[in-house]
């Protein structure tokens, strides 16, 4: 200690200072002024395996109620969500830990200083307080803790009046920080600090005065641990020793926070010291106000019943606390990566200093010396940060980028394939893991109301030996031939259409056949169409077979991908065929369609390949009477019969589907002829899934 040599003065000054430190005061770290009490739901995270579900209830809200952290803190829908820190291991070096309360029968042993309870007697008080604001249990009584799962280890360093005693901290805490490594505790909680403020030393007495100390904490977070630290209640403008270490150590900064309080409306209370040079490691959190025995957290208390504390003793379990919320929802994560995110995340709003300084008024800097990052906010840490991906085929795909419009033909199975199916999805701040159900990329097109027919097809033609072309544009040509309906799959326009039709009509051998092709740049369709027998209504037999190809780019069946579901070479084909009977004023129909379409490979999707089955199918029966046309008709609406799906960076590689008994209609249509119009009624009954609807409707139409 050359430096303290050279004055009396100095070195008696400086040998004060460093007894201070060594012989330090656990409540310093927390208790408003001693121990003073008084009694009385993102994309998800990805969770390993399942865990224990929280109980709800109104005993349980009312637990929730009586901790008002975490209200303050909005942390309702995060155990709704069924975060709770579970078994992610903490420690909590204090003045022990009374282990026989009902808030704290599941803390673990460790070791004890000061006796022989293994940490899990308190005659103190204060670390029995600060562990039940971290893990104190959800069972409907008192309160709990931020992380009521959470594994707490208790270390007992200081004695029943809150000091080393007549050891030190380099006697203690480096066999402490040995014994945590090998239990593997990630978090461990300080809610303790000295009356000197970090800038008060130099670095070099610092680390003379620590010792072997400081190398503990160096060892920790070498090993990933991160260390918590109350600030200090000085109020103030510098942290406490401890509490900025980082400051003359700066590779402790990544396994280092310090903590600052508020009151529960975000007010700096006097007693709290202000993050100052620690700004980057610094973080707020709820401590309780000025008030203790109005406004104090609401805890257990060592021997039994609960009390009310300030602190930013209080605050510091807080914040550790919610690192086992984080790292409980990601266990990929570091527990440093873990306070990364808490950091990240903090924000200033609802924040104001003693002297009214808010964010708006004062600045981002004022607001940093005062509160540092700001107040943690737990939801925010726990959903996405930055942009999230999936891994999908060899290649990285934003999640934003991906939707997918399923349309009408396709929509109903593709949800019932996609339903249960998630996506792991990696944000870009540290790889966060999330679940994306696959059904909510599905747009909203007309869900479980795809049962329109499709546009018929051919045009009509006159008798006589024939030919005709047709050029056309947008949804394929109107006009019927015949009686054929279900000829065409698709209801998506196109930019061109081509056709040719010939026609050939005797007595006896009436017939006629059309060729047509489609294109515009993502699809090509060809349709054939061969018709036989007469083309006259409610007259002679018809019959008639078409058949139909398609072949598309990022279109498959009608729907459409954007990014990562985008479709690849898609292409289908498939055969109609259909009958007509007129006898006496009566015609009976009936048609049916059947085909199949699959999608291929492409890189960088969720849904890699896709194959499906579809079919069509209608009966009708009308006649004439005098001025009125009645008709009868039951069909099956252009459904998918069977859907195979083959996923890249999904929580299952494929999924086949049989969809459920399929969508019926039944329609019966009158129409009355009258001099200056038409009259019309008709009546639909619907059955989707079970689910029935009715629909009737009335109209006129009047000719001139």
């Amino acid at each position: 200690m050359d430096d303290i040599k050279r004055s009396a003065h100095t070195a008696c000054s400086v040998t004060a200072m460093i007894m201070t430190i060594l012989f330090i005061s656990a409540c310093g770290g927390g208790g408003g002024g001693g121990g003073v009490s008084s009694s009385s739901s993102s994309p998800p995270a990805v969770r390993v395996f399942d865990r224990p579900v929280l109980p709800q209830g109104a005993s349980y809200s009312s637990e929730f109620s009586r901790q008002s952290a975490l209200g303050t803190l909005s942390l309702s829908s995060i155990y709704q969500d069924n975060h709770a820190g579970f078994q992610v291991k903490t420690a909590v070096v204090d003045t022990g830990i009374d282990g026989s309360h009902s808030e704290l029968e599941t803390v673990k042993a460790g070791l004890d200083w000061h006796g022989s309870s293994a940490g899990l007697s308190d005659p103190q008080g204060h670390g029995t307080h600060v562990a039940s604001l971290l893990g104190g249990a959800r069972d409907g009584r008192g309160m709990h803790g931020i992380a009521p799962l959470a594994d707490i280890t208790s270390y007992r360093i200081f004695d029943r009046n809150g000091s080393f005693g007549s050891k030190t901290g380099g006697q203690i805490l480096p066999s402490l920080v040995a014994d945590a490594r090998a239990k593997n505790i990630r978090f461990i909680n300080n809610s303790w600090a000295s009356n000197f403020e970090i800038t008060d030393l130099s670095k070099s007495v610092v680390n003379r005065s620590l010792g072997a100390e400081l190398g503990a904490w160096q060892a920790a977070v070498a090993d990933g641990m991160v260390l918590v630290w109350a600030a200090g209640n000085d109020g103030d403008d510098e942290v406490s020793i401890r509490a900025g270490l980082p400051y003359y150590h700066r590779y402790l900064q990544k396994g280092w926070l310090a903590v600052v309080a508020v009151d529960s409306t975000g007010r700096e209370p006097r007693y709290t010291n202000r993050c100052g040079v620690a700004r980057q490691w610094c973080l707020t959190a709820p401590g309780g106000g000025d008030s203790v025995y109005l406004t104090g957290l609401y805890g257990a208390r060592s021997g039994g019943g609960y009390e009310r504390r300030s602190g930013t003793s209080m605050a510091a379990p807080l914040v550790t606390g919610a690192l086992a919320l984080i790292k409980d929802a990601f266990p990929q994560l570091s527990a440093q990566q873990a306070a990364n995110r808490l950091l990240q995340t903090a924000s200033y709003d609802g924040l104001t200093a003693a002297n009214g300084c808010t964010l708006s008024k004062c600045g981002a800097d004022k607001m940093a010396s005062i509160f540092g990052h700001g107040m943690m906010d737990v939801s925010a840490a726990l959903s996405p940060i930055g942009t999230l991906s999936i891994s999908a085929n060899d290649a990285d795909v934003a999640v934003d980028d991906a939707a997918l419009e399923p349309g009408l033909i396709i929509d109903e199975a593709m949800l019932s394939a996609m339903t249960g199916v998630r996506f792991i999805a990696s944000d870009s701040f540290d790889n966060a893991q999330f679940a994306i159900q696959a059904d909510s990329f599905l747009g909203s097109n007309q869900r479980l109301e795809n049962h329109n027919d499709p546009a018929p097809l051919l045009s009509r033609v006159s008798r006589g030996n024939s030919w005709q072309y047709i050029a056309d544009t947008g949804l394929f040509p109107d006009q019927i031939v015949g009686s054929a309906q279900l000829t065409d799959i698709s209801y998506q326009p196109m930019q061109h259409w081509f056709g040719i039709t010939s026609a050939s009509a005797s007595a006896d051998a009436p017939s006629h056949w059309q060729l047509h092709f489609g294109y515009d740049t993502s699809r090509q369709l060809v349709l054939m169409h061969r018709h036989f027998g007469s083309i006259t209504d409610h007259s002679g037999r018809q019959s008639w077979l078409s058949f139909g190809l398609d072949r598309s780019q990022n279109r498959w069946l009608d729907s459409r991908g954007f990014g990562a579901l985008r479709w690849g070479d898609g292409q289908a084909y498939w055969l109609s065929s259909g009958y007509r009977h007129a006898f006496g004023v009566m015609a009976l129909q009936a048609e049916m369609l059947a085909g199949q379409s699959k999608v291929t490979s492409q890189s960088g999707c969720l849904i890699c390949a896709a194959d499906a089955t579809f079919s069509s199918w209608q009966i009708g029966l009308d006649t004439p009477i005098a001025n009125s046309d009645i008709s009868f008709t039951i069909k099956q609406p252009l459904q998918i019969d069977d859907l195979s799906l083959t996923f890249s960076g999904a929580s299952i590689a494929a999924t086949t589907i049989q969809p459920a008994r399929p969508a019926r209609q039944l329609e019966a249509k009158w129409q009355n002829q009258l001099p200056i119009g038409a009259l019309t009624a008709s009546y639909q009954l619907e059955d989707i899934q079970a689910k029935k609807t009715q629909k009737l409707s009335l109209g006129w139409r009047l000719s001139f």
